[in-house]
């Protein structure tokens, strides 16, 4: 809970505002801090009871005083107004995580004015005033400790009708009941199968709520499961759904309580909510390949509080029996996020990271991508994989008005190169490519598996994308685009500083990007020091080290087995 006593009482700085002006849509504040600010501030608003964050892009420092500048109607996502609410003015050291608070010179307040909403409506903005869509910005101050808010109140959030609204309560009531009888017939039929069945040892589930089909490190291991003809002691099956936003048909409604039911062994690769309320027996062996290869952006309980994270009540991740990583250095990272014990993750190594130590199996790839981008053949591939923004599945986007696109055609024109965008694929809304960039952009939105892209990919330009972890096993050059640096750290963060983590050079505006592309600086000094800290195994072993291990059971004798392992 938001406590703003407390954070007065523990402000590394006096944090004062001592003017308000606007011009326009622009709002400027001037803070003291009682001394010289250092460099390492982040000056935001902060919103408490939603946690969310609007960073001042225009900050300067001159003595003591601190010049801030937002254009509220732009500074939201997608160049949105800031939401209503009531904002307070946050300073952050990066280096020491100190926070501070902003209060209010007296000379600003209006004393004479005993309502506190009242008290600097002097400063009092409203855009629209007329219009149904008004736009109210209001500057006041706490009577007791003068805490300074910017009370913002926009009226198009709200237009919706008294029938619209009743529409809205209507259908979600509706879709609760439904979702409540959806989920009384899967327990039904999982308790069913369990007592009418029971779990077969010999039966493996593949399944995955983000895939269409398998693919990724579940393949991986299937693939080499019928390589070494474990299928003739397994029995395996597959259940597998487009996206986490999709239902399933009719049949796999059915289909998939009774195998989860009935599988000894159940392998998935990502976030699947059918599983989290399952009861399962503790005898079944339920294995976390988890897609990335390596611990970046903050997931699972490592974002509790975060927008987006679960409650630390939740039942998400905690299934598992056990989870693979790369490297002990990993295991931290995953065993919080994931809910689990240390002792139940296991660094066997990520099976499709195998193929980057194949160099035959690496040519079949880079055929079979010459055959589907025919273009990026004879040429210098620059691969834009990005990650989303949003807080999930229902909400990602990427904000391509980022990019200059004129000028990264101009680029590939110049130096014979082809850029293929690949946007993660929780993104729904495809790059529309115009026809005049046809000849050197390519879209791979549809090409699922992005391992086999990087392996014709001379550079690749990401921002907050665990992709890094493979592609670093190419030791080739990377740059990362975070142009949202703070916005992005201050909803998603990170496990270890950004600045000190990536691999490569950080651009925080196109026209860097830009400059590093032309100049060629990658620094790619960092990409050893990095491959060796995250990969324990550089080979082509990690696949049948997980059958070996988590489903054959036959550990090495350096490596304990779990507290759950014990268990099947």
């Amino acid at each position: 809970m938001f406590n703003p006593d407390y954070y007065l009482d523990t402000s590394q700085y006096p944090l004062k505002l001592v003017s308000i002006k606007w011009e326009r849509v622009q709002l400027y504040l001037t803070l003291s801090l009682g001394q010289a600010p250092s460099d390492t501030l982040d000056f935001y608003l902060f919103h408490p009871q939603t946690e969310r964050t609007v960073y001042f892009r225009q900050v300067k420092q001159n003595g003591e005083f601190v010049h801030l500048r937002i254009n509220l109607s732009v500074a939201w996502e997608n160049q949105k107004p800031v939401p209503s609410g009531r904002w307070v003015i946050v300073v952050k050291d990066r280096s020491t995580e100190d926070v501070s608070i902003a209060t209010t010179a007296t000379s600003l307040i209006d004393f004479v004015t005993t309502d506190r909403d009242h008290n600097m409506n002097h400063y009092r903005k409203v855009f629209n005033p007329h219009s149904e869509n008004y736009y109210s910005v209001r500057p006041m101050a706490n009577d007791g400790n003068k805490l300074f808010y910017l009370a913002i109140y926009n009226k198009g959030e709200h237009l919706r009708t008294p029938r619209e609204i009743s529409r809205e309560i209507y259908r979600k009531k509706r879709n609760e009941r439904s979702l409540r009888f959806r989920q009384k017939i899967f327990d039904l039929i999982y308790k069913m199968s369990g007592r009418l069945v029971g779990i077969k040892n010999r039966q493996i589930l593949f399944t995955s709520d983000s895939r269409a089909v398998i693919g990724g490190n579940l393949k991986f291991v299937y693939d080499k499961i019928i390589e070494r003809k474990l299928d003739e002691k397994f029995e395996m099956k597959m259940m597998f759904k487009e996206n986490i936003t999709r239902r399933r048909n009719f049949l796999d409604k059915f289909k998939l309580p009774y195998y989860l039911a009935t599988s000894k062994t159940i392998l998935l690769d990502d976030f699947h909510p059918m599983l989290y309320n399952v009861e399962f027996d503790k005898s079944q062996n339920i294995i976390q390949l988890w897609h990335a290869s390596g611990p970046f952006k903050t997931v699972g309980y490592s974002r509790v509080g975060k927008p987006g994270g679960p409650t630390i009540n939740a039942n998400s991740h905690k299934i598992y029996t056990s989870a693979i990583v790369a490297s002990e250095h990993s295991i931290p990272f995953y065993a919080e996020a994931f809910g689990m014990a240390e002792a139940d993750v296991y660094p066997t190594g990520i099976p499709r990271i195998d193929p980057f130590f194949d160099e035959a199996y690496k040519e079949k790839i880079r055929n079979k991508m010459y055959k589907a981008f025919p273009k990026a053949k004879n040429a210098n591939v620059i691969l834009f994989a990005p990650t989303f923004r949003g807080s999930g599945p229902k909400t990602a986007y990427y904000p391509l008005y980022q990019l200059h696109l004129e000028s990264l055609a101009n680029y590939a024109r110049e130096n014979n190169s082809v850029i293929i965008f690949k946007l993660h694929p929780f993104v729904r809304e495809k790059i529309e490519i115009p026809e005049q960039y046809e000849d050197v952009f390519i879209d791979a939105f549809n090409y699922r598996e992005i391992n086999d892209i990087l392996l014709i990919s001379d550079v690749l330009i990401t921002d907050y994308s665990s992709v890094v972890f493979e592609y670093s096993l190419l030791n080739k050059p990377m740059i990362f685009y975070a142009f949202d640096f703070h916005q992005y750290i201050s909803s998603r963060d990170f496990y270890e500083g950004f600045q000190d983590f990536v691999p490569g050079k950080i651009v925080m505006n196109f026209n860097e990007l830009m400059k590093a592309l032309v100049e060629q600086d990658y620094e790619m000094d960092k990409v050893q020091q990095f491959r060796d800290k995250y990969f324990k195994y550089q080979d082509s072993n990690s696949t049948d080290r997980v059958i070996d291990w988590l489903i054959l059971d036959k550990f090495p004798e350096e490596i304990p087995r779990g507290p759950r392992q014990k268990l099947l």
